[in-house]
């Protein structure tokens, strides 16, 4: 089973590849920058329904984006967010958020609000999104291993 530590590391690793793999898609520092955190954003969040550092970071992510969602008066997704942060209370431990098809619809829907409020950045938070599945899926390689991980 691996750590907190070991996620970030596979992360890193899932990053590495598919960063020379999408090197066309990477066009400044600053978005090689960006992936990388997504990379290990990803790789720790299928742990968020337990005391760890991918739960650290999410609600840190979580109470910024709600701030800014009632801000700007946006309270259906003000909604959203804030049921979203009661998920991980409500689950248990490698249940809903180790699953490939929740984190990849989360992450898809998450990435699709993202562009509907920021549509000037729509490539950056496409690839950012790509690399926080490609993050969560090294996530569930470490703990369940290739074949086990898509069963669940």
């Amino acid at each position: 089973m691996a750590q907190g530590t070991d996620h970030i590391v596979g992360g890193v690793a899932v990053w590495l590849l598919f960063a020379y793999l999408l090197q066309s898609y990477i066009t400044s520092f600053l978005t090689l920058l960006l992936v990388l955190v997504c990379a290990i954003a990803g790789s720790l969040f299928p742990d968020i329904d337990v005391k760890s550092k991918g739960q650290k970071f999410f609600y840190c992510l979580m109470a910024p984006a709600y701030i800014y969602l009632f801000a700007q008066k946006q309270y259906a997704l003000c909604f959203l967010v804030g049921l979203f942060a009661l998920l991980p209370i409500l689950t248990k431990h490698r249940g809903l958020f180790h699953r490939w098809w929740f984190l990849l619809t989360c992450a898809s829907l998450w990435g699709l609000s993202l562009v509907r409020m920021f549509p000037h950045y729509t490539d950056l938070v496409s690839i950012g999104t790509i690399f926080f599945i490609l993050g969560c899926l090294s996530h569930l390689l470490l703990d369940f291993g290739l074949f086990k991980m898509f069963v669940k």
